[in-house]
């Protein structure tokens, strides 16, 4: 990752820049920035031994060798030490595409999961994942990075060989409200989708709000192609 003085051009444009990752496959996919200068990135990782802080949420790898976990990493303005750093996810394969940050600091994250364990909170809209493949998750890390404030799954994990659901992009507002969008391969899902000729296959988009009331109510409009 890198920071970039925009006054500035060639080398001196250049305020830091470094890596993050381990031994293994490691890759960025979403970036947000606090106030403070702070960076928050998530990704995924198959590394075990990819860069963690101590009281983080999932200091160890929760998947197997050969199976990825997202990640979720807090980076100093100068790019010089992580704030924290913490593994998400569970047994399976779970990869980070989107981040937010609030006022106070937490972190929002989406992307996609495929562990019928991975970390969810009590009461959150669902706790449960449904069906065979992917689903998108929706979590939200307290500003120390030790604690889920709330963690879902949000909708089924679909049925489709060449699978796959997603969160890919996530925004906040004022009343701390996380709107999410991205796509979802499935016959069926329980994004509020309603058809009079019943589901059908193909590649849909959704965008999505869940509410600030602990995150049990979630509304949704989608889009087939």
């Amino acid at each position: 990752m890198a920071k970039l003085n925009p006054s500035a051009s060639g080398t001196p444009s250049l305020v830091y820049s470094t890596y993050l990752g381990g031994s293994s496959g490691d890759a960025g996919e979403g970036i947000a920035l606090d106030a403070s200068g702070d960076a928050y990135v998530t990704g995924v990782t198959g590394s075990t031994d990819f860069p963690t802080t101590a009281g983080a949420f999932q200091p160890i790898k929760p998947g197997s060798s050969g199976a990825d976990n997202a990640f979720v990493t807090k980076v100093n303005p100068t790019g010089s030490a992580l704030v924290y750093s913490t593994y998400l996810g569970g047994s399976s394969y779970d990869e980070g595409f989107g981040i937010a940050v609030d006022a106070s600091g937490d972190a929002y994250v989406t992307g996609s999961t495929g562990s019928t364990n991975f970390p969810t909170t009590a009461g959150a809209f669902q706790t449960t994942l449904s069906g065979i493949y992917g689903s998108v998750f929706v979590t939200e890390l307290n500003p120390s990075g030790s604690a889920l404030a709330y963690s879902t799954y949000l909708g089924d994990g679909g049925d489709l060989s060449w699978n796959g659901n997603a969160g890919e992009g996530i925004a906040l507002d004022a009343s701390g409200n996380a709107y999410v969008t991205g796509f979802a391969r499935t016959r069926g899902r329980n994004h509020n989708r309603k058809s009079g000729a019943g589901a059908r296959a193909g590649f849909e988009t959704f965008p999505g709000r869940l509410s600030r009331d602990q995150r049990k109510s979630y509304t949704a409009a989608d889009r087939g192609v």
